[in-house]
């Protein structure tokens, strides 16, 4: 309810919730397997410039784990050799070369050839097949071509991420977050 929402809001920008040791979502140092998926939520684009970083979300396929943007420089580090997968990789790599301090590590996944994109293989796959001109499909398309997956992308809270700055996300449950 609103008033549950409330307090949970609270908590999280104080700090003072309860269960933020046992939110099984925060990423505390877990090494993740070789290859991992990654994705940036952020507040909305506007006037084309890069948007500010609110979360990133990772998974090897078998553990998944939200980090704030300040976790991002010591995960690259433990995960110096990943094999990085992103959906639409020129937004998510933009994004995170901004929020680093020091992007030199993110530069050198990319020009290892560690950033693969599957918007981008989706678009090969389809040119292949079809020799049409390839145009870059959504998340949500993708993930139900090739994997049967619906994915909602008509949730309203995709567009509300902003309003988790400065709070603590790995800390608590995010009511009605669909993450």
């Amino acid at each position: 309810n609103a008033a549950n929402e409330a307090n949970d809001r609270e908590a999280l920008k104080d700090g003072s919730d309860a269960n933020a040791a046992s939110y099984p979502y925060a990423w505390s140092g877990q090494l993740l397997g070789h290859e991992i998926g990654i994705d940036c939520e952020t507040t909305v684009v506007e006037d084309h410039s890069v948007p500010t970083l609110v979360l990133v979300s990772v998974s090897d396929g078998s553990s998944d784990f939200i980090l704030r943007p300040d976790q991002l420089p010591a995960f690259l580090e433990q995960h110096e050799s990943a094999e990085f997968i992103a959906h639409n990789a020129a937004f998510d790599f933009q994004v995170i070369a901004e929020a680093l301090t020091e992007p030199e590590s993110w530069w050198g996944i990319a020009d290892a050839g560690r950033l693969h994109d599957t918007m981008f293989l989706d678009a090969l796959i389809r040119l292949a097949r079809t020799d049409d001109f390839p145009r870059s499909r959504d998340l949500g398309t993708v993930a139900r071509e090739y994997a049967s997956i619906e994915l909602d992308k008509a949730d309203p809270y995709r567009t509300r991420f902003g309003e988790l700055i400065g709070v603590d996300v790995t800390g608590a449950k995010l009511v009605g977050a669909n993450l």
